[in-house]
């Protein structure tokens, strides 16, 4: 409906070998860089794309167009605005200067794998004019798409790039109302001669359509007064206003509580055990010896006996000799709950694990790693190989607790529950969604999943991962974690910490319950960060073989780039957080 009821162009800047170093586009007249732009244009022209649909719609324009050809292809820039135009689609290379004025660009793609101040302004500057001058209130008409290889807060981080440069003359500034109908203050470069606000503008002309009263404005805009003669408003008074907006936002502290639709998180709370000589099966976190012992006791057990006769010598000896005659062994068929009871015991009779009911639950998981580990055949191979099953888990075991003796913390098995019902108290800006990139200012709304109304976040890892979260079909609540809400020792002294997020998910009625904790990359590997990981681990299998848990629980470790590289995802979220 909206190619029916408009002209809308895709401009695309066929830039990717232009050296990053160059801040003109006339720079891009090498061969192969307009060899690519007519690579997409052969792309858009065929059959293969699109069955065909944009065949005859698209123009190439760049510097190595010559004669009647270049003449042609300017003539047809010009009137893509005409309704009878064709195009459809503009493939560019360095030709659309800051003097390319058309209203009706609706997506930009970008094929430079870069971003730069100069392309953010060439490409976002190109597509910012709304095309009937006003807002129309039908999104897909007020807004741009910008498809670009970086990340999308990279590039709206480079708007400013728009102010510093699109007009090189006069930095004013503007009270409009965006799109979403808040009242904003913004910074502004035009032409001196243009208005900003035309000159004795009444207060509701400044704004046309706003019918909301001081009192109703959403928190951080900034009251419209109207404008002075000339139409230029005084940028210093205008951020002295936006500066006592943010202090009066300060001073206001607004309280969150759970919303009652959605699911209770009941987080477990367990205490450290104060003696470093105690040690626990539960601070064995790497799955994948247990797994690898399995596999390699997967053996097929041989039937047949060797037989030895004894017999002496010329001098005397008695030696061994191959008998000729064979014998079958009769293959054992132990059934698999009794070798698995087997196995737990073996573990519970290792050095230094103490014969208590959690450590028992602990043990079956390790127990069930190795069984895992040898297939379908497990009782078949636990049946011919017990024995030698047992004594080298036994072995494993003791060489795993050896490593984590006296170094990392062990919890009680006393685990106690507690609703996540907190108050929440906070005096930032209230937004009423969650599509703006991060700010540490701002408390976003518009969840679906959050156990509050608002959250807010340190980071926009954090930010991203509760965004995946919310999107997430098999997650049925989540939240914000604050200090106090789920504190986990971590050193021997009692230090706590809190993970970032708390998560529930539910698959055929099977609960899984994960503890999410994002970091930068340049501090992922810091001794701290990975000295909280191993204690949130132990807290899981803790709370995970108490006996008294509704599910299991998981810790994850997110980097900036698990985050960013999953786009979302939470599903590859998790398999990238599985280190």
């Amino acid at each position: 409906a909206r190619h029916e009821k408009c002209t809308t162009h895709t401009t695309l800047e066929s830039q990717r070998y232009r050296p990053l170093f160059s801040r003109c586009p006339e720079t891009s007249r090498h061969p192969k860089d307009t060899a690519e732009a007519d690579r997409y244009q052969e792309l858009f022209d065929s059959e293969a794309f699109d069955n065909g649909a944009w065949i005859g719609r698209t123009l190439l324009v760049h510097s190595n167009l010559k004669g009647d050809e270049k003449e042609a292809a300017l003539a047809a820039l010009e009137d893509v605005e005409d309704p009878q135009s064709p195009v459809r689609v503009i493939i560019s290379v360095g030709m659309l200067k800051e003097g390319w004025d058309v209203k009706n660009v609706y997506v930009i793609a970008s094929m430079r794998a870069s971003v730069s101040s100069v392309l953010t302004e060439q490409t976002l500057g190109r597509g910012m004019r709304l095309p009937f001058g006003t807002y129309t209130g039908v999104e897909m008409l007020d807004t741009v798409e910008v498809l670009a290889h970086e990340r999308y807060e990279a590039l709206l981080a480079k708007r400013q790039a728009l102010n510093e440069k699109f007009i090189d003359h006069a930095v004013l500034a503007e009270i409009r109302r965006t799109a979403e109908g808040k009242l904003v203050a913004r910074r502004k470069i035009v032409n001196e001669a243009a208005d900003v606000i035309p000159a004795g503008a009444a207060q509701n002309d400044a704004v046309a359509g706003d019918k909301t009263p001081a009192a109703q404005q959403t928190s951080g805009s900034l009251p419209v007064e109207p404008a002075p003669a000339g139409g230029i408003v005084d940028l210093q008074r205008l951020l002295g206003k936006a500066k006592d907006a943010a202090e009066q936002t300060e001073s206001n502290i607004r309280k969150h509580y759970p919303l009652p639709d959605r699911a209770e998180i009941a987080i477990p709370y367990t205490q450290k055990v104060a003696s470093k000589a105690v040690i626990s099966l539960n601070q064995i976190h790497d799955d994948a010896p247990f797994t690898a012992l399995g596999k390699a006791l997967a053996t097929e057990a041989d039937t047949e006996l060797r037989r030895t006769l004894l017999r002496p010598d010329e001098g005397g000896t008695v030696r061994g000799v191959q008998a000729e005659a064979r014998v079958e062994a009769l293959a054992l068929d132990i059934p698999l709950e009794t070798s698995r009871a087997g196995l737990v015991k073996a573990i519970m009779r290792a050095p230094s694990v103490r014969p208590e009911a959690g450590e028992a639950r602990a043990a079956q998981r390790l127990a069930d790693l190795v069984i895992d580990g040898m297939g379908t055949g497990a009782q078949k191979h636990l049946s011919a190989f017990w024995e030698r099953a047992c004594r080298r888990l036994t072995n494993l075991v003791t060489d795993q607790l050896k490593k984590v003796a006296g170094q990392d913390v062990v919890f009680s098995d006393e685990v106690k529950f507690q609703r996540l019902q907190k108050e929440r108290q906070v005096a930032k800006e209230h937004l009423g969604g969650h599509s703006e990139p991060h700010s540490k200012s701002v408390a976003y709304n518009g969840w679906k999943k959050c156990l509050y109304e608002y959250a807010w976040f340190d980071t926009s890892p954090e930010y991203k991962a509760a965004q995946a979260l919310d999107e997430a079909p098999n997650v049925i609540v989540w939240a914000r974690l604050h200090i106090n809400d789920l504190p986990i020792t971590w050193t021997q002294e009692g230090r706590e910490y809190n993970p970032d997020l708390v998560a529930i998910e539910e698959v055929d009625g099977q609960r899984t319950c994960w503890l999410i904790e994002t970091k930068m990359n340049k501090d992922a590997n810091a001794e701290d960060v990975q000295a909280k990981a191993k204690a949130a681990k132990t807290w899981a299998n803790t709370v995970n073989n108490s006996g008294k848990v509704d599910g299991r629980w998981h810790y994850i470790l997110l980097t900036e780039d698990d985050v960013n590289d999953a786009g979302l995802d939470w599903n590859q979220m998790k398999a990238f957080g599985a280190r």
